[in-house]
């Protein structure tokens, strides 16, 4: 299940990983917009039914870690 912060590892041609991060999606208007997490780009969008085809054809993953990832006990704040 793709939701808000979820990582998607992408193959690439040259064995490097592309990694991008969902900001936003609609799933209504199929619209998702993410950004590439190793380089510092503007956010750019996907059709949220391309994602989930690559995943079932094995072209992208999901990654289950996120280095950048923290849980904040918001009464802390």
């Amino acid at each position: 299940m793709l939701t808000i912060n979820t990582l998607i590892s992408w193959k690439t041609d040259d064995d490097n990983k592309k990694v991008e991060r969902i900001l936003w999606f609609e799933p209504q208007s199929n619209i998702t917009y993410v950004i590439d997490i190793n380089f510092n780009a503007f956010p750019f969008s996907r059709l949220l039914s391309d994602i989930e085809e690559s995943i079932k054809q094995g072209i992208a993953f999901i990654e289950p870690d996120d280095a950048f990832g923290r849980i904040i006990n918001e009464g802390s704040l």
